[in-house]
């Protein structure tokens, strides 16, 4: 997954001017395969209406970018960018894990599902197409002997 950030949001955190970020993003000591690949320069409408040039930026690209930037200010936002993204990377993490945790288990899941579906039907009053159906699936999922 892509994490990016867009030129006008990192003015906005660093509580600096957009063009600032704009000059120091062109001013980047970076070979051109990694301003390619971190800085993707887009237009958009700013407040006013008007059309402006700003950047999508990948962590990369953030981390190479305010890492050159000095003073107090910024050494604070550099430690809460590092802890943003920490924390985001774990939320990703928990998701994938927990949707493999799904996908491997769909199967029993599906059943108990079937299963609860039919256990709801009272005994003899099985009518309908739909019925039938789940009765053929719980025989097919869980064969009694």
């Amino acid at each position: 997954m892509d994490l990016k950030q867009s030129s006008v949001e990192l003015a906005s955190n660093l509580e600096e001017n957009h063009d600032y970020v704009i000059e120091a993003i062109k001013n980047l000591e970076c070979s051109e395969g990694f301003r390619l690949l971190n800085f993707e320069l887009v237009s958009s409408i700013d407040d006013q209406g008007k059309k402006q040039s700003m950047y999508y930026i990948t962590r990369q690209g953030l981390m190479s970018l305010v890492m050159g930037f000095t003073g107090p200010k910024f050494a604070k936002w550099k430690e809460r960018f590092i802890e943003g993204f920490d924390a985001i990377e774990k939320e990703i993490a928990e998701m994938s894990d927990f949707t493999d945790f799904l996908k491997g288990n769909l199967d029993k899941l599906n059943a108990i599902t079937i299963d609860q579906e039919i256990d709801s039907v009272p005994e003899g009053r099985l009518r309908g197409k739909k019925e039938k159906e789940l009765i053929s699936l719980e025989t097919k999922v869980n064969p009694r002997p």
